[in-house]
C-alpha cells in the first residue's frame, strides 16, 4: 500500500501583539508504510511567511480521527517532521512506529516568531 500524507493549510492568524503567526493545517494520511523519521512539515514554507527561523516556538499536534487512531503524534524540531509514535509494550515508553500505518487525520498548529 502507498503511503501520503497531504497537509492542507487552514485559515492564517496573524497575531500582531505577540509577534507571531500561527499556522494550522491539517494532515491527512493513508494507510501505507510509515516513512522512517515521519512527515516533513515546512510549515513556514508552505504559508510564505518572512521569519526569522524556519523552526517554531510551539507545535500542537493530534489525531481527529474517528474512531481514534491509538497513534501519538510529536513534532521533531531537528529535522521538521511530524513523527508517529506507539506504546512498546505494557508499561513501556513510546517507540516511532514502523510498518504499515492506518488511515488518519491530524490537526497541526504551529507558531512562529515574525522578527
Amino acid at each position: 500500500m502507498s503511503f501520503t500524507a497531504t497537509i492542507t493549510k487552514q485559515l492564517v492568524q496573524a497575531d500582531v501583539t505577540a509577534r507571531q503567526f500561527r499556522c494550522p493545517v491539517q494532515v491527512v494520511i493513508t494507510a501505507g508504510t510509515y516513512p522512517a523519521g515521519g512527515i516533513l512539515m515546512g510549515l513556514a514554507a508552505l504559508y510564505s511567511i518572512g521569519v526569522s527561523s524556519a523552526v517554531p516556538n510551539t507545535s500542537v499536534q493530534f489525531s481527529v480521527a474517528n474512531p481514534p487512531s491509538g497513534i501519538v503524534w510529536a513534532y521533531n524540531a531537528t529535522t521538521d517532521k511530524l513523527q508517529a509514535f506507539v506504546p512498546a509494550g505494557s508499561g513501556a515508553q513510546l517507540a516511532e512506529f514502523s510498518g504499515t500505518i492506518n488511515a488518519d487525520v491530524v490537526d497541526v498548529e504551529q507558531s512562529f516568531n515574525r522578527y
